[in-house]
């Protein structure tokens, strides 16, 4: 059954932050009402390798919300939006998870609240947001989506150094050590030999490399595509698994750009049925769905 959503009516309290509840996201229907405001909680203590992530991305926020998009663009790393300018070239649509200028055609952020911030590798930090969106055509309120960013605390125009976005993508789980490690390889500072700031892989990271690893092996990636596309190409796959290892559902939720390779991965997914078997850990966070990278030329 499709999920009606009601119209909202627009005031002066669209503009200004307020916390969230910590819920999955759904779309404001009829017969809801709206909480009523609550005072931001305090933040909590960040680990000292991440000190000031959070402020930047509070700043960064403030600057979506008020629509300030040069100044947005000062704040991305020069790496990711080389990244994004070749995307628009390769695509024709200016459609990055950070591109917000071209977002607030369809949604615009309504509220929002960082939920956490962790130290990821090599100076990243890894931030979670949950947000409300105003719906531009639905006039209605999607609460509750969350989203992952990536930071990094760089120097790379001499400037002096500082916190940067790198990406941000939906949904938690996205940002896992050889994720970021391989995809922004040209960003991050050289690792020290011997030196690691990187904590165990977690048990999701984990199950995500085997995922990876299960469906790359049945990947035919289609000839007709150019090695200079496969070079900058990545599909992110939201795959639901039961206990067994058997898919319940597969959607792409980043687009490499280029939807003959999406659909081979969507064909390698069900080819390499059934999938390693969740351990304990992580048992129903993959019948909620597990997040995996595949980029094109790993």
């Amino acid at each position: 059954m499709s999920t009606r959503i009601a119209p909202v009516l627009l005031t002066t309290s669209l503009m200004f932050p307020a916390a969230l509840h910590a819920q999955a996201p759904r779309v404001v229907g009829e017969g809801d009402e709206a909480p009523a405001a609550e005072a931001p909680a305090e933040a909590p203590a960040d680990d000292p390798k991440v000190a000031g992530a959070r402020e930047f991305l509070t700043e960064v926020m403030g600057l979506v919300e008020k629509g300030k998009w040069k100044d947005l663009k000062a704040r991305i790393h020069p790496y990711t939006l080389k990244v994004m300018e070749e995307r628009k070239t390769r695509t024709k649509r200016d459609d990055h998870n950070l591109a917000f200028w071209t977002h607030v055609k369809e949604w615009k952020i309504q509220k929002w609240e960082i939920a956490g911030v962790e130290p990821g590798p090599r100076g990243t930090a890894i931030a979670t947001t949950r947000e409300d969106h105003f719906l531009i055509e639905e006039k209605g309120v999607e609460e509750g989506k969350e989203n992952e960013w990536l930071l990094l605390k760089a120097n790379p125009d001499g400037k002096g150094e500082r916190w940067l976005l790198l990406d941000r993508r939906n949904g938690t789980g996205n940002f896992t050590q050889t994720a970021i490690e391989k995809g922004f390889e040209d960003a991050l500072p050289k690792a020290v030999a011997g030196e690691s700031d990187v904590a165990p892989k977690s048990p999701m990271a984990a199950y995500q490399a085997k995922l990876e690893k299960a469906v790359r092996a049945k990947l035919k990636v289609p000839e007709e595509i150019p090695e200079n596309q496969l070079k900058v190409m990545t599909c992110s796959v939201k795959i639901m698994i039961d206990e067994g290892g058997s898919v319940l559902s597969r959607t792409v939720v980043r687009p490499s750009g280029n939807p003959a390779y999406d659909k081979a991965i969507i064909r390698a997914v069900d080819a390499a049925q059934p999938l390693p078997a969740p351990d304990n850990p992580v048992v129903e966070d993959a019948k909620k769905g597990v997040t995996v990278e595949f980029k094109a030329r790993p």
